[in-house]
């Protein structure tokens, strides 16, 4: 059970820093605002559910939570929690 709590927070913390890395380097690529040529998340994403199966995805619908909440959709609950789970998905 913490080996699977440890990739899934493992998970969180990669996913979260490649959407860091993804807004530091790769914003002036952008197509139209917010949409880039060059995705890091998406690899993490692959990743994280080849590596880690259900811990992986656990720890990216937590990321993806963290993301929307606070980043994406900070002043509306459901677009938020909906699109944390889409984004998952």
């Amino acid at each position: 059970m913490l080996d699977h709590l440890k990739w899934a927070w493992i998970t969180v913390v990669v996913f979260l820093l490649s959407l860091v890395v993804n807004e530091l380097i790769f914003t002036h690529s952008e197509f139209v605002r917010g949409i880039n040529w060059i995705y890091l998340p998406a690899g993490i994403r692959l990743l994280a559910t080849l590596l880690f199966g259900f811990a992986g995805a656990a720890g990216l619908l937590v990321a993806s939570w963290i993301a929307c909440f606070y980043y994406f959709f900070p002043d509306d609950f459901v677009r938020s929690a909906v699109g944390g789970v889409i984004a998952t998905v």
